[in-house]
């Protein structure tokens, strides 16, 4: 379901005109996430409401616009994390004694 919100503090700032959505599966109806996204950025606040066992948090504490090197950097640790996780993926799970 999305929702409509004005405004939206954060640490990092106050966004206006943010959109809300909320998110519950069939098992948990009386537990829901709540994702904020603002125009330009994208999500910048993730909360709960009702009995989420998890209330599972985010908040945007800072933004920065990175340069083409920049960029480049954290491209190529992305793609050796993503490697890594088609090992994990392929792994069985590990066992407890």
């Amino acid at each position: 379901m999305v929702l409509n919100s004005s405004n939206l503090k954060t640490t990092y700032k106050t966004f206006e005109n943010t959109v809300a959505t909320e998110k519950f599966n069939a098992e948990e109806v009386d537990a829901k996430q709540l994702k904020y996204y603002a125009p330009n950025i994208g999500l910048v606040k993730i909360g709960w409401a009702g009995a989420d066992n998890n209330k599972e948090t985010m908040e945007l504490t800072d933004f920065k616009i990175l340069t083409l090197s920049e960029l480049d950097k954290i491209r190529s640790s992305v793609f050796e994390l993503e490697k890594r996780a088609y090992v994990y993926g392929s792994t069985p799970p590990a066992r407890t004694k």
